[in-house]
């Protein structure tokens, strides 16, 4: 014990060193109360906002990726049924117009064949009037190369 008052001496510690240490420890107990406590509580909070929210941002990336995830699958499923649907409306909207168009065509094709029947009846008519004639204007030319 003596070397360590001789430390201690030497140092210059004298017979203040039970007050100086009883200072030292009072104080040590109001810094303690005063700012230590409430800077543990601070450090401990931002390690817990900062570093403690990395598992909570996984989770919340997890979620993320789920809902994405979902929303594809749903706007994929969606699109199929309208590609479905409008397919659908397509092909009926095709065979109505369809049926229209063979029914015109036929319309088309029996006013084409009326109209061809009488044209041909008009140019027998005129070939048999024309014809008719013709023995006439023959007769009428032998007499013109005749009497020449």
């Amino acid at each position: 014990m003596d070397m360590v008052l001789g430390i201690f001496t030497s140092l210059g510690a004298d017979k203040t060193l039970w007050i100086q240490l009883s200072i030292a420890i009072v104080m040590l107990f109001v810094s303690n109360f005063l700012f230590l406590n409430h800077l543990q509580i601070i450090i401990e909070k931002r390690e817990k906002n900062t570093t403690g929210l990395e598992g909570e941002a996984d989770s919340k990336f997890e979620e993320v990726d789920r809902l994405a995830a979902e929303y594809k699958e749903k706007i994929s499923s969606a699109t199929k049924a309208e590609r479905e649907k409008i397919e659908i409306e397509k092909s009926v909207i095709t065979k109505n117009l369809e049926s229209k168009y063979r029914t015109e065509e036929k319309s088309v094709n029996d006013h084409v064949d009326k109209s061809r029947k009488e044209s041909e009846a008009k140019v027998a008519a005129q070939k048999d009037e024309v014809l008719s004639g013709a023995e006439e204007l023959a007769m009428s030319l032998v007499q013109k190369i005749t009497k020449g």
